[in-house]
């Protein structure tokens, strides 16, 4: 049974409870490993950095327990939306990321913006009220200087630019 409690422990230290997701910490390993690879074969991988918008207002309005509740139903349906060789995990509160392996700036914005429309139009129904959020989505893709922090740093301002001219956008970082 040793086995099955260092799976277990695994499990606890690298996904989100909530979500099923990776964590930050297994995340930032994934991101880590890709930069290598990418490195080593010369090959890309484009990085999305998603924010709930106004997610704060579902927690206010409706209670944390609701809010939960849609992190998980966001989680299950970009889940569902994305390659088996993709990577999304929950990063922060309602901050999730998506590492692309072996995919293009553009066909990352094909994808962040596939993403953008699939949050917009799933809602979620408490109590009769219908519960719909948007999502804004910084792009970025790996160049070969790149390390964890420089990587991150771009898709997050591109985030970032998104939540500040509009949200429910996506921004491309080059």
């Amino acid at each position: 049974t040793n086995t099955r409690v260092e799976t277990e422990l695994q499990e606890i230290t690298n996904i989100d409870s909530l979500t099923s997701l990776l964590n930050r910490r297994a995340f930032l390993k994934k991101d880590d490993q890709e930069i290598s690879r990418a490195k080593r074969y010369k090959q890309t991988f484009s990085l999305l950095m998603i924010d709930i918008d106004h997610f704060k207002n579902i927690n206010d309005t409706f209670g944390h327990p609701v809010g939960d509740k849609y992190l998980a139903l966001f989680a299950e349906k970009v889940s569902k939306s994305i390659r088996d060789s993709d990577y999304l995990a929950r990063v922060g509160g309602e901050e999730f990321s998506i590492l692309l392996p072996q995919v293009s700036l553009q066909e990352a914005g094909i994808v962040a913006e596939n993403t953008r429309k699939l949050i917009s139009n799933t809602h979620l129904v408490h109590k009769s009220t219908d519960i719909a959020v948007t999502i804004s989505i910084g792009v970025t893709e790996f160049k070969q200087n790149d390390d964890i922090s420089t990587i991150i740093t771009r898709a997050d301002r591109a985030m970032y630019e998104a939540k500040e001219t509009g949200r429910n956008k996506v921004v491309l970082s080059k």
